[in-house]
């Protein structure tokens, strides 16, 4: 007489797997990973050693804040809140493809500081910085579509309600770290608009034209007022690089 096959032994074989796979996870995927947020640890100051726990000779799995997929091993989530650190946050961190999940105790203050002040002539560079810091920390939803949510009234429904804040959080934030990423000389022609998709778009515009040129004559002015005479060369040619600036 055939025996049944023991399904009970198949379902013991997918359960030990699952943790094996958790526990060691693909060690090519490990390795990228774990340089990963090596890279972006070294971007924080851990001043109460709250990031010990993350060891070259360890999984990132193992490491405090870390979350990882228990089929794949990969990283889903980092979750460093009331940690007490600060710093910028590396891009480094866009190397965790399957990351879904981040939160930390850096603010958007501190995340300002990762970003490249915007000069009127690298929007480019400081838009693609922008994004990839709020999209980071989940703020990129007002950036990232036209449609503003219906303002919550009585009628609004808990999913209505909760998408409206959302916008709302993203919206403030987001116009928060743009505007600390204004150079000086930009700040007196930022747009006037409390929409951040508005305002992205607006400094586009203005990007290689007007605001360009203030910036360039901001620049200009504030090098003719700082510079100073310093004996590294002779008089006759400081005097000739301030007019050849003045006449700039």
């Amino acid at each position: 007489m055939l025996r049944r096959p023991d399904h009970k032994c198949g379902i013991l074989v997918t359960i030990a797997a699952t943790i094996l796979l958790s526990v060691f996870p693909p060690i090519t995927k490990s390795t990228v990973e774990k340089q990963a947020l090596f890279r972006f640890k070294k971007h924080l100051n851990d001043l109460h050693d709250v990031l010990r726990s993350w060891k070259p000779t360890d999984s990132p799995c193992t490491f405090h804040g870390v979350t990882c997929d228990p089929l794949s091993g990969e990283v889903i989530g980092i979750s460093l809140e009331n940690s007490n650190l600060s710093g910028s946050i590396s891009p480094a961190i866009s190397s965790l493809t399957k990351l879904s999940t981040f939160s930390s105790s850096s603010n958007v203050f501190a995340s300002a500081n990762s970003v490249v002040k915007f000069n009127g002539l690298n929007y480019g560079e400081w838009f693609e910085q922008i994004r990839f810091t709020l999209g980071v920390m989940a703020l990129d939803s007002a950036i990232l579509t036209d449609e503003e949510p219906s303002a919550i009234t009585v009628d609004s429904s808990e999913s209505e309600k909760s998408r409206y804040e959302r916008w709302e959080r993203s919206n403030r934030l987001s116009l928060n770290l743009m505007r600390l990423t204004m150079a000086e000389s930009i700040k007196p022609s930022m747009p006037k608009t409390e929409k951040a998709r508005e305002f992205i778009e607006k400094i586009k515009e203005c990007s290689q034209s007007e605001l360009a040129d203030k910036s360039i004559v901001g620049s200009l002015m504030n090098e003719l007022t700082t510079k100073k005479f310093d004996w590294s060369r002779p008089i006759h040619d400081h005097v000739t690089l301030m007019s050849n600036l003045a006449a700039k």
